[in-house]
């Protein structure tokens, strides 16, 4: 494990878990942050995020958390392999990790059209004491796909996102398992090398979904202890339909 600094020195912290490829621990737009680091790939690079996703997901929640980063803790779970691929067995341990070190949302970068049914006991156990956000696949567009898992379980708060043009078209596509839709162009969020680069699509509206949700809860404290319960995806939900109506589009008002 490595750490830019331990999140166990301040518990009161809400702490949120990044499920995805890893991380540039390094990158300049994470000074100071209090991350916590784990790989349960075995890779060769350890931590290290070869593949850019999981770097650009932490840091889209970074850019919108802005100055209340310290009031946040990080985990990040690396569960994207050296090839590319993203095994169940990996994801249910990284959720279990989670779990324990008692993070408030799960943030999971990746997907897959077919799930195994101990994958979704670990999630339903999970919901009952956290929120678990979720891409539900870039699929869906042109009114082709489904939702992936988890994103498309009741107890997960699946998100969708692409461009406002091409936001009627594609809705017509999106049935069980998208709970908002993000109307993005794309957000820009750092890559490993110091690098940047503006991306779009479900994960980033996912990862954008959960900086939404850092700056409720910096502005209400009283919905971390809300969100830890079995109806934190409800609660969301109605949050949103109060505070983000021109941000988001909820999918049960459309």
């Amino acid at each position: 494990m490595k750490r830019a600094e331990s999140s166990q020195s301040n518990p009161n912290r809400f702490r949120i878990a990044i499920v995805d490829s890893g991380l540039d621990i390094k990158h300049p737009h994470f000074a100071g942050l209090s991350i916590d680091a784990k790989d349960f790939t075995q890779s060769t690079c350890g931590i290290y995020d070869i593949w850019g996703h999981g770097t650009h997901h932490l840091g889209v929640i970074v850019s919108l958390a802005k100055s209340d980063t310290n009031l946040l803790s990080f985990i990040v779970a690396k569960v994207v392999d050296d090839y590319g691929f993203a095994p169940w067995k990996l994801v249910d341990a990284a959720i279990r990790w989670s779990l324990l070190q008692k993070v408030d949302v799960i943030s999971i970068g990746v997907g897959a059209p077919e799930a195994t049914k101990e994958f979704y006991a670990t999630v339903r156990l999970a919901t009952r004491k956290t929120l678990i956000v979720a891409p539900v696949g870039n699929d869906f567009q042109n009114g082709m796909g489904k939702c992936l898992y988890p994103a498309r379980y009741a107890e997960v708060l699946g998100v969708a996102g692409c461009t406002a043009e091409e936001k009627m078209r594609d809705l017509k596509g999106l049935k069980d398992g998208c709970d908002i839709y993000i109307p993005i162009k794309g957000i820009d969020g750092p890559l490993p090398g110091n690098r940047c680069e503006c991306r779009d699509g479900s994960s980033t509206a996912c990862a954008y979904t959960v900086g939404l949700i850092v700056k409720l809860i910096t502005r209400f404290r009283s919905l971390v202890s809300e969100i830890q319960s079995a109806n934190g995806k409800d609660v969301i939900l109605m949050n949103f339909r109060q505070y983000y109506r021109e941000e988001v589009i909820l999918m049960n008002n459309f």
